[in-house]
């Protein structure tokens, strides 16, 4: 009797085991278990790396420190300023700023904006920094390089008290970023309209520098219009000419047909163009050409204070421009830029 006893209890036993469910996988174990093993085969292949584990789990692997002032959280140094190229754990690469790693690629456009980019880090549902991103720019200096290993679940935009929670929602492949971090700044704004100012002062430095009007936004009169008293009409017609560049002379746009082949930009028509005027209080409302395109605040803002013959140089930061996010990949995120605009004297002048 006590031997059957056992022996049901035993099927019992190996019954419920077989029974017992295994483990779930988590969302992102097929990543760590990758990552995992390609630090371990790294680690022997590079000691000289760092491996230096983050608070989140990134691995610094290389750390030249910069002489400049040292970056904060995202709450101290909101915004920064950064050179970068990220590759896949092969050394593929994903995604750079340079226009060299880009000639290199074969990826390499004429038109698209290369150079450093502004980052807004803050998490208010305007930032695109994501958390890996947030973490390795902390603790850098100006000046300085950083490469860093960046677990794919931190390349999320939402954040976390503790770094198991970023584990839970399945996030991307893991990148090496190498980032040089260019600048810094609390107030973009002031950043901005300083670097307007340094341009003005160096190409013309009788520019006034005056912005109490309308903030962040600068206009040089170049040629004075036929009669600045004429006043013209709402919705009219008035033809203009324009050049659009950055504070680094990259054009990005124009009406003259020379400009546009000379800087591998390609359209359709080139020639003057025409906007719809409208009153100067409601500037924001003009648009250009047959389709009506809505044109930047800054722009407008400029052809408002403008009559006829007049030709003049309008410069903004982002907030009249494209604002946080840009118009990538020829304008970048957080840029002032710049308009070369002529309003003809007559509409003849256009169709000549």
């Amino acid at each position: 009797m006590k031997k059957n006893l056992i022996l049901v209890l035993g099927i019992a036993a190996a019954l419920a085991a077989g029974c017992a469910k295994s483990p779930k996988e988590g969302p992102n174990d097929a990543e760590i278990r990758y990552l995992e093993s390609w630090v371990i085969s790294q680690r022997a292949k590079h000691p000289e790396y760092l491996w230096k584990e983050t608070t989140l789990g990134s691995y610094i692997l290389e750390d030249e420190p910069g002489t400049g002032a040292i970056i904060g959280d995202a709450e101290t140094t909101p915004f920064v300023y950064i050179d970068y190229t990220v590759t896949d754990l092969n050394g593929t690469i994903i995604a750079t700023s340079k226009e060299s790693v880009s000639k290199q690629l074969g990826t390499f456009e004429y038109v698209n904006y290369y150079g450093p980019r502004a980052f807004y880090r803050k998490t208010d549902g305007l930032s695109g920094c994501l958390a890996g991103e947030d973490e390795l720019f902390t603790g850098m200096r100006i000046g300085g390089t950083r490469k860093v290993v960046v677990p794919g679940w931190l390349l999320t935009s939402s954040r976390y008290d503790k770094p198991a929670d970023y584990m839970k929602n399945k996030g991307q492949e893991s990148s090496i970023y190498t980032v040089t971090m260019v600048d810094s700044a609390v107030d973009i704004g002031k950043w901005q309209t300083d670097s307007i100012e340094a341009y003005l002062r160096r190409v013309h430095p009788d520019a006034s520098l005056d912005t109490t009007g309308k903030y962040g936004f600068y206009y040089y009169q170049i040629t004075p219009p036929l009669d600045p008293d004429e006043e013209i009409g709402e919705s009219e017609k008035v033809y203009i000419n324009y050049t659009g560049f950055l504070l680094n002379d990259h054009i990005f746009d124009s009406t003259d047909e020379y400009v546009c082949k000379d800087n591998h930009i390609s359209k359709s028509e080139y020639g003057p163009v025409y906007v719809n005027w409208k009153k100067p209080e409601e500037y924001t409302s003009i648009t250009m050409g047959s389709e009506a395109s809505n044109l930047v605040d800054g722009f407008t803002y400029a052809l408002s204070k403008m009559k006829r013959g007049e030709k003049g140089l309008a410069i903004f930061y982002s907030v009249w421009g494209y604002g946080i996010n840009g118009s990538e990949p020829v304008i970048p995120p957080l840029s002032p830029i710049a308009f070369e605009i002529e309003l003809l004297e007559k509409e003849e002048e256009a169709e000549d």
